[in-house]
């Protein structure tokens, strides 16, 4: 007898036909994915994208070098990366994925993605909500000199490598329930309003505080600074 078991659950996006089983998003008028676009349906697509445009790759698997080959159609004049909305949620990334300097200016939702390569996102700027929940990032992840105008959501989120924060400004930071087991840096980081550590576990590595600073009050929980939040890097924090 078999035993049944159960199936994830379909997309909630129209998802790819090139492949049975694919989660990728329809993209570009195609009934593919980014991952399964043949070369002409990708020069097409690049055509229509410009600067600020809104990018759909929920649930695709992405490959370093294509995603950068994508985003060309993305740079302005000043050679400045600008994306609209964002969706990148359950997507796959893989080899290095490159977002430095981008200019997200529109939500960014990177809930559930996983990154497989190490994952660059210096000097990014984020001017709407910014979404990593349950996001797992395998190797590195960068976000030295971000910068977070609207909500940065980091809940349940998994550092496998270096995450480094390193001079990132926030105006509200959630990193409920994250889990660093690699190097933690925060050297640097301004928190302009609320930053919350709930149950944050540092359980490998040294995790830097440096001079991190957070308005008082309304941006630490019970009027500690979020350095106490960051102190005990090898133990959760209550």
């Amino acid at each position: 007898m078999t035993v049944p078991t159960d199936s994830p659950a379909a997309p909630a996006w129209p998802s790819c036909q090139a492949e049975d089983g694919c989660r990728g998003a329809q993209l570009g008028g195609s009934s593919a994915c980014l991952a399964h676009l043949n070369e002409s349906e990708l020069v097409d697509l690049l055509f229509t994208l410009k600067p600020g445009s809104d990018l759909d790759l929920r649930g695709t698997q992405v490959e370093g070098k294509r995603l950068a080959r994508l985003l060309t159609a993305l740079y302005d004049e000043y050679g400045r990366l600008r994306l609209g909305s964002s969706q990148f949620n359950e997507a796959q990334f893989t080899g290095i994925t490159r977002f430095n300097e981008a200019q997200f200016t529109g939500d960014a939702d990177f809930s559930g993605a996983q990154f497989h390569g190490d994952a660059w996102f210096l000097e990014a700027q984020f001017t709407g909500i910014a979404k990593f929940h349950r996001a797992q990032f395998s190797a590195g992840a960068q976000f030295v000199d971000a910068k977070f105008t609207g909500d940065a959501q980091f809940l349940w989120v998994q550092f496998g490598g270096v995450a480094a924060f390193s001079d990132a400004k926030f105006t509200e930071a959630a990193f409920g329930d994250a889990k660093f087991t690699g190097d933690a840096w925060f050297d640097g980081t301004q928190f302009a309003e609320r930053a919350e550590f709930t149950k944050v576990q540092f359980t490998a590595g040294p995790c830097s505080m440096g001079p991190s600073s957070a308005r008082t009050p309304g941006s630490t929980r019970r009027g500690l600074p979020v350095q106490w939040f960051l102190a005990p890097c090898s133990s959760t924090t209550p």
